[in-house]
């Protein structure tokens, strides 16, 4: 059901950001955007295209880069306050 949500939201661009924690969320958005391009009706670039990817460290950016092909914006301070502080 989440998963739903979340691409209603992107498909009608009213998400910001998305905040990606570990890499696990990474793969897992990953999965739901490749799942939702597998139709053909929108592609996965499309989808992320006005929404920034904001994550926590060095290992979720490494991780979100391979699977997402981009990364907009690194916590400095690697920590759930460090990614607000990315958002302000």
């Amino acid at each position: 059901a989440y998963s739903m949500k979340l691409l209603s939201l992107l498909r009608a661009d009213e998400l910001d950001a998305i905040t990606l924690t570990s890499s696990e969320t990474v793969k897992i958005l990953s999965e739901i955007i490749d799942l939702a391009a597998s139709t053909g009706a929108i592609s996965k670039n499309s989808l992320l295209k006005n929404t920034k990817l904001i994550v926590i460290g060095p290992q979720t950016a490494r991780s979100c880069f391979d699977l997402l092909g981009r990364v907009d914006f690194e916590a400095e301070d690697h920590s759930i306050e460090g990614i607000l502080a990315e958002l302000k």
